[in-house]
Order: structure tokens, then sequence, then C-alpha cells
């Protein structure tokens, strides 16, 4: 396509030409298809995602760690980590340093689940990167980095600046 294609399809509203479109449905994309995948080891791409960052870290992490990684809140996460605890994937361990605190390493059984949770998406790996060399790849991710962390400024923001729809309901309700 050339580049005055590529501008008049911006003019026109081509979602198919705006960045955060395409960011949005490649992302929907590759969680569908991650999670029929995971469906195949009896697990979802949530929990696998935890497990492959705990198997990342060397000593395991904290529950905030994890939810923060997974952009979750801290209950949700903790009822995750219940259920993964449940089916021997991790163990909760006494912290070395803070007694208060229990960090969440994996087990065996988690590395095998992640294992083959990887196995049933290295073709996405192959696919997704066909016709793109290194460079690009690095340079996608350079820009997709700086855009996550653009992003997580408004997280904060947001929460402050517009009261939930929760808060709105209780709002009118206590002015009735």
């Amino acid at each position: 396509m050339c580049a005055t294609a590529g501008i008049d399809a911006l003019k026109s509203g081509d979602p198919n030409r705006q960045l955060e479109f395409v960011l949005s449905e490649t992302a929907r994309l590759m969680s569908r298809i991650h999670n029929d995948r995971y469906r195949r080891v009896d697990i979802n791409g949530t929990r696998v995602a935890a497990l492959i960052y705990l198997q990342r870290s060397k000593s395991g992490m904290i529950q905030s760690e994890i939810a923060e990684r997974l952009e979750m809140g801290k209950a949700a996460t903790g009822t995750m980590i219940d259920l993964l605890e449940a089916d021997g994937l991790v163990e909760r361990a006494p912290s070395p340093s803070d007694r208060r605190v229990r960090i969440v390493v994996i087990t065996d059984e988690g590395r095998k689940i992640v294992a083959r949770a990887e196995e049933k998406t290295a073709d996405i790996r192959r696919v997704i990167r066909q016709g793109t060399t290194k460079e690009e790849r690095r340079l996608v991710i350079d820009v997709l980095e700086r855009m996550r962390a653009n992003l997580r400024s408004l997280v904060g923001a947001e929460s402050t600046e517009h009261p939930s729809s929760s808060n709105r309901r209780h709002k009118r309700s206590a002015a009735s």
C-alpha cells in the first residue's frame, strides 16, 4: 500500500488503519487463540500467565506482585492462587525476611503445566512472527512498552477523576 492510500484510509476512518483498533483486535485474537489452546491442558490464560511469572522468578513472588503483573485485583488474585494451590500447581511458603508475608512458588506440577501450555502455543509464536525481522519485532516491543507505560499513568488517574458507577448509584439513591 502506498503512503497516500494509508493517509486516505486514516482520513476515511478505516479502523483497520488505526493503531488502537489494530492493536486491540490483535490482542483479542491472540488471547482467544491462546485460551483455546490452554483449554486443551485444562487451564486458562490468566492462570498460565501467573505460573509463567512464578517459573521465571528465582525465589517466588508475593501475591501483590502477581496481582500487579496480571493487572488483577488483590482479592481476585488471592482466589486464583487458592485454586492453583488446591490443584497442586503452587505452594505458599513463609518469607525468609518477613514472617507476615507468604511467598507463592511454583511446584514441579506447575512447571509441567507451563511446559504443556508452551508446547500447545509454540506455533502461535512462529505464525505471528512470520514476515517480520528481529529488528522490527524489537522496535514494536519498544513502542508497545512506551504505550503501556503511558496507559498505566491513566489507571490511577481514571479512578480518582471519575467515580465508579457504583459510587454514582449510591450517591443518587442517597439523594432520593
